[in-house]
């Protein structure tokens, strides 16, 4: 298991992402890629504009998203504005996506993710393209899918 560091300085971000890409690629990809999604349609930090192309990254984090974690961090004023994320493409390349989402507070985003037009502004979308993508979700969480 292997996740970006985010305690880097801004200077050594980019030589860091650029790594993490490559030893994804000397370990010969990505075996599994376990996911979230976040009320925003966010995959990793990949927020609503993440291009499908995309790879690891600093990002800016969305204000939903910081407001979400702010009971994980002790307050939304000690939620970093910033974090780094693989991207898109590299989520995507993985031999096996798994998208978990439980409650009813995942319901709306999850029927745009799965049953929505593939856009940027939710890109989670981006997995429709995928045939190895699983999907597990609560009854809460499916709760708005048609299908």
């Amino acid at each position: 298991m292997h996740i970006p560091d985010g305690t880097l300085s801004i200077e050594g971000i980019q030589a860091y992402c650029d790594l993490y890409e490559q030893k994804i690629v000397d370990f010969g990809g990505l075996d599994i890629q376990l996911l979230g999604i976040g009320r925003t349609g966010h995959i990793g930090f990949n927020e609503p504009g993440a291009v499908s192309d995309s790879r690891t990254r600093l990002v800016t984090l969305n204000d939903i998203t910081r407001e979400d974690a702010k009971d994980d961090f002790g307050g939304k004023e000690k939620v970093p504005t910033q974090a780094i994320t693989m991207g898109v493409q590299t989520i995507t390349q993985a031999k096996e996506v798994i998208l978990m989402a439980l409650s009813s507070r995942k319901a709306e985003i999850i029927k745009k993710a799965l049953e929505g037009e593939v856009s940027a502004d939710i890109p989670a979308t981006f997995l429709q393209r995928l045939s190895n993508v699983e999907y597990i979700l609560d009854s809460e969480a499916a709760s708005l899918l048609s299908k």
